[in-house]
């Protein structure tokens, strides 16, 4: 940035820092949109951390592509939540979409903390 603010001010390299800032501002936009979908997820996921609608060992109903899945949580990490399906299959479900939508928590009969 330093480099392109120094040549902005000399009259020949004027063009250079033109297309330098040109340059700089599309691969900004370029990574921008490409990181949307990972910063929203880790968003989402500070907020499922933070404020905990369900816990480890919770059952709990996401919609998926494929429907309605219930399954235990496994697992929660900033980006994906793991569920643990009744017929064992594993289920991540990006923080983005649990954070988006309706989660049905199921009661597990022992009080939450």
């Amino acid at each position: 940035m330093a480099f392109i603010v120094y040549a902005h001010l000399i009259p020949a390299l004027h063009s250079l820092a033109a297309a330098l800032l040109t340059g700089a501002s599309i691969l900004t936009l370029v990574v921008g949109l490409g990181t949307q979908n990972i910063l929203g997820n880790v968003a989402a996921g500070v907020s499922v951390l933070l404020y905990r609608p369900f816990l480890v060992g919770d059952t709990i109903t996401v919609s998926a592509p494929t429907g309605h899945e219930t399954g235990q949580v496994e697992n929660i990490s900033l980006s994906y939540t793991i569920l643990i399906t009744a017929d064992q299959r594993r289920v991540n479900v990006p923080n983005s979409v649990i954070v988006s939508q309706s989660t049905i928590l199921h009661p597990s009969g022992s009080p939450r903390p």
